[in-house]
């Protein structure tokens, strides 16, 4: 099956609280691609009793919406997936501590309820705007589901496929549009590219973050004694030549001929303006030598763990591109200031979604959690 419109909302809401992640990822906006199915994991679990409840079992609203247990089940059994992929188990007690005044139990509910509301506030959200799906968008959507049916041969397949990851198509049909009213949202606030969002505010976002900005000349160490010499003696001849330079804008024009002429990075023809980056990006030694240099300024030879490098910082761009170890990223949103933009934007949907007001149902306040397996 095709690449859904976008990465699943659980990623930006549940896991987020699982997890305690802090750093968005670009195009993190919500999406209706299927976890995973339990049932397919390699575990003594059969699956979640979506018996439990009838379908139509009121469990909670949000803002006045209603939300029924199909619904619920799903956000559920996708948190308790994660935590299997995380821990290679399902959670059975759940009456286990986590932090002061969590259960296990309360952890997923809770979890589950704020996945719920963020689709419900971005639903909402996008009403007070004026903002709806266009014909295009329906299209879209539509696409979507029959690249799911085709994908699968025949309707009854592709739907046999939602059920056992706790869907159905009009629930799959509900996460598909409110991916686009997401990024319809983003888009109306910051631009399409966030190309709205202003110079000022991404590089004090990227001061808060701690992102620097750097290139290198790189040659990997050479476990031989002899052509490890070899090596040092060139970074070291290549040093002197930089430091010989008469001022800075020469030494930077000579830094990008001797990096194109000795630098054996294999990211370079993806980062040929150098990396944006923060702590935890790269190499300890790499950062820390980064850190220590001013802007403008050239480090001494500096050995990682993958080899020599030298080191070129420099001043960080609204527009430059953030390294990720996948390259760059589709429709240009892997830009400091996409980044930024995001950050802002996710903060913002969090207030919607604790601004949302929420009443919990006798069905789910009694929700018995010893047989939430099959």
């Amino acid at each position: 099956m095709k690449k859904a419109i976008s990465v699943i909302l659980a990623a930006a809401i549940s896991i987020s609280i699982l997890a305690g992640c802090s750093q968005p990822a670009p195009e993190a906006s919500p999406s209706a691609a299927p976890s995973p199915s339990p049932v397919e994991a390699k575990t003594s679990i059969n699956g979640f009793n979506s018996d439990l409840y009838k379908p139509d079992t009121l469990m909670m609203k949000v803002d006045g919406s209603p939300v029924y247990w199909t619904e619920f089940l799903y956000w559920v059994a996708s948190d308790i997936f994660y935590i299997y992929q995380s821990t290679g188990s399902y959670p059975t007690n759940w009456d286990e501590k986590i932090g002061e005044d969590k259960t296990l139990k309360s952890y997923v509910v809770d979890s589950a309820k704020n996945a719920i509301s963020m689709y419900r506030a971005v639903e909402k959200k996008a009403a007070d705007l004026g903002i709806k799906l266009s014909e295009e968008d329906e299209a879209e959507i539509n696409s979507e589901i029959q690249a799911g049916i085709a994908a699968y041969e025949t309707e009854d397949a592709f739907n046999e496929y939602l059920r056992s990851s706790y869907l159905d198509q009009n629930l799959y049909r509900y996460m598909l549009k409110v991916s686009i009213l997401y990024k319809r949202i983003f888009e109306k606030s910051y631009g399409e590219k966030a190309e709205k969002f202003s110079d000022a505010d991404t590089l004090s976002y990227a001061e808060k973050e701690g992102y620097i900005k750097a290139k290198h000349i790189y040659m990997p160490s050479s476990t031989e004694e002899d052509k490890d010499k070899e090596v040092k003696d060139k970074m070291q001849s290549l040093l002197e030549s930089l430091k010989a330079a008469g001022s800075d804008k020469e030494r930077a024009e000579l830094f990008d001929k001797l990096m194109k002429e000795n630098s054996q990075d294999g990211g370079l023809a993806v980062y040929p303006d150098g990396y944006l980056f923060k702590d935890g990006d790269m190499d300890p030694q790499f950062q820390s030598a980064a850190e220590a240099i001013a802007v403008g300024s050239i480090s001494d030879i500096v050995k990682s763990s993958y080899g020599y490098h030298i080191i070129l910082r420099l001043p960080v761009g609204a527009d430059d591109r953030v390294f990720t170890s996948e390259g760059s990223s589709e429709g240009g949103t892997d830009t400091l200031r996409y980044y930024a933009a995001y950050d802002t934007f996710r903060r913002t949907v969090d207030g919607w979604v604790k601004d949302a007001k929420t009443e919990t149902t006798e069905a789910l306040n009694n929700l018995d959690f010893g047989k939430i397996y099959k």
